[in-house]
């Protein structure tokens, strides 16, 4: 299946607020970062957050200048063999050494700049929030040409 054939389903609560299912992994970071960049602005400043559980991912990231988040202990409760390494700065320097990494590479990313956000979990979905996050993800999936279809969160088509 080419990118031009493929569809993702998303629960839309409103203009600020939607909810995609998990994308496939090889198109789910691209898809996030893409969000990130029509949700904010690829010159915000912003911090950028990444969950991995394999050094080699780890280590591409630190090289790039991400450094080890502090987490509180109670937070810990998902993966406890992943570590989560943050960087702040002007997104798009934010997302390029991401976005090198293989596709598997990211647990999970989050991408926050004011009151906006964009929050990826591997195998659960993205989660987009903010002031015209309806119309970025639109426009991010239209870009890579994935059709959205949406419905409202209590849908009976949730997953």
């Amino acid at each position: 299946m080419t990118s031009r054939e493929r569809e993702i389903g998303a629960a839309v609560w409103d203009d600020d607020q939607i909810f995609f299912d998990a994308p496939d992994e090889s198109i789910a970071t691209r898809l996030w970062a893409e969000i990130a960049i029509q949700l904010l602005g690829e010159d915000a400043e912003a911090t950028v957050s990444v969950d991995c559980d394999d050094p080699d991912t780890e280590s591409r990231l630190r090289v790039a200048g991400f450094k080890v988040a502090e987490i509180e202990p109670e937070e810990t409760v998902e993966v406890l063999d992943s570590v989560t390494v943050e960087n702040e700065g002007r997104l798009r320097d934010l997302l390029d050494p991401v976005l090198r990494l293989r596709p598997d590479g990211p647990l999970g990313a989050l991408a926050i700049a004011g009151a906006a956000g964009v929050d990826f979990d591997a195998g659960a979905g993205i989660d987009v929030w903010g002031p015209g996050a309806l119309a970025a993800a639109r426009a991010a999936a239209a870009s890579l040409g994935i059709a959205i279809r949406e419905r409202a969160p209590d849908s009976d088509d949730d997953p």
